[in-house]
């Protein structure tokens, strides 16, 4: 599979939400997670990092879904002594394609220099600097060509949300193919929301950055979009 769809993202934030109803933080991990910050990759597994404590309830979670099944192969590829990467500490199939997996890693074996998965993965006010809320359109791209699937969708709650989506496509696609030539009629819109329109459209500025600013000049708060809850790995640590 080829980027995120809308099954696999469905499946993202099924598993993820019950982990979490059961009180077990998850990091996505793999392929999944360079989709996500913008990396064309292919995707044949769905991987999550949780706590050592929490591993064997994680797996045990996993096992009592109706979706998956058990490993049906005496060798598996995942657990080939001749694959390149590590391999989880435990992995099912799903039942309607064996041969995608979702896989369990623990953090010693995958993050262990990062900070503790705990509960503070959960709430984007106490997210350690390190992580991100995989569904942060503020942080994360969106989808683009030839590109990973960027941040997973999310509850907008409110129509300028929906607005200001649109009008990040248009400067991706119509800017950049040269067809942006109409000015921006200033006289509707304040002074600092016509600025940061103009400099948008001259593509001046990274689409998240652009976004976050015009957020606040409408005087929306970013906390109040609703988060699915499944964390992923920052594309850099933040300087200290």
């Amino acid at each position: 599979m080829s980027g995120i769809d809308d099954n696999l993202e469905a499946l993202i934030k099924s598993v993820a939400s019950t982990l979490n109803a059961q009180q077990i933080p998850c990091v996505l991990w793999g392929h999944c997670m360079l989709s996500i910050h913008g990396v064309s990759t292919f995707i044949g597994s769905l991987d999550f990092i949780v706590s050592d404590t929490h591993l064997d309830q994680a797996v045990a979670i996993l096992e009592q879904s109706p979706a998956l099944v058990p490993c049906p192969q005496t060798i598996c590829p995942e657990t080939s002594e001749r694959q390149s990467s590590p391999p989880p500490k435990h992995h099912v199939h799903h039942k309607g394609c064996l041969e995608f997996t979702i896989q369990l890693f623990s953090q010693t074996d995958a993050l262990p220099f990062l900070e503790p998965i705990d509960q503070s993965l959960s709430s984007k006010q106490q997210l350690p600097a390190t992580y991100v809320l995989a569904s942060d359109y503020i942080s994360l791209p969106p989808n683009r060509p030839n590109r990973g699937s960027g941040h997973l969708k999310e509850a907008f709650t409110d129509h300028a949300d929906w607005a200001m989506g649109m009008a990040i496509l248009i400067r991706e696609y119509v800017g950049r193919d040269g067809y942006l030539n109409t000015p921006i009629d200033q006289k509707r819109l304040s002074r600092e929301t016509g600025a940061l329109f103009i400099e948008m459209f001259r593509l001046k500025r990274p689409a998240g950055d652009w976004l976050r600013d015009l957020r606040r000049s409408f005087d929306m708060d970013e906390q109040d979009v609703v988060m699915d809850g499944s964390a992923t790995v920052r594309e850099k640590v933040q300087a200290t």
